[in-house]
């Protein structure tokens, strides 16, 4: 049975909750699901930026004003082709340091 984003998210809120209430740092029960769900909605965002790909999308390197379009993708990093750089304007950077901008 193949698993959405929805269904991953479920679970990954479900086993940070009961690993906090194992080591009795909240008081949350847990089968109240109102508790968990803007921790599974973060978590689903986040799942959906990892599944949809960096790939030709134009991205900011964070903490910076560059801007660059994606020319490849691999499992941690991006080779991003960065705008406004005249020489050797291919950089690689970790994923953690990019976000898809809508621009």
């Amino acid at each position: 049975m193949k698993r959405n984003n929805l269904d991953i998210a479920m679970l990954i809120t479900d086993a940070i909750l009961n690993q906090f209430e194992k080591n009795g740092k909240v008081d949350i029960p847990l089968d109240e699901h109102k508790y968990s769900f803007p921790l599974q909605d973060r978590i689903q965002i986040e799942l959906e930026k990892i599944t949809e790909g960096y790939l030709n999308k134009r991205v900011r390197i964070r903490g910076e004003e560059f801007y660059g379009k994606v020319l490849r993708e691999f499992s941690s990093e991006v080779l991003v082709a960065v705008e406004d750089i005249a020489k050797d304007n291919e950089l690689y950077f970790k994923k953690s340091e990019v976000e898809i901008v809508d621009e």
